[in-house]
């Protein structure tokens, strides 16, 4: 018979002398795959600045690498955006065109509940 199960049950006591019975992942953790989901280098966003004049860093909080799929599917196909992680960067070649695609970025952030920018 096959193994039924990958986790360690381990016992841990707790400060009030209680027992708290919890898993060890580590086998767990490497049976799991994890989606590969590569974040843009300082290149690929410096390559996308070259004739920009206007910027503007907005800045998640606390979030994870799944983030970075999640806010570039939110603003895909706004021009003038660059995204590392939980930074979105909005740039253009002028303060118009800059304030333009802000109010832009803003707007779709509304519209796909992106909150906290």
């Amino acid at each position: 018979m096959g193994q039924l199960y990958v986790d360690y049950v381990v016992m841990i006591e707790q400060k009030n002398g209680s027992i708290r019975l919890c898993i060890d992942p580590v086998d767990l953790n490497k049976c799991v795959k994890h989606p590969y989901y590569p974040i843009p280098t300082l290149e690929d966003v410096t390559a996308k600045l070259h004739s920009a004049t206007g910027f503007s860093k907005m800045d998640a909080r606390s979030v994870q690498d799944k983030f970075q799929r999640c806010i570039e599917e939110a603003f895909d196909g706004l021009e003038g955006v660059a995204i590392i992680i939980d930074n979105i960067l909005v740039y253009g070649s002028n303060q118009e065109e800059h304030d333009r695609r802000l109010k832009t970025v803003m707007e779709r952030a509304l519209k796909k509940g992106v909150k906290r920018l």
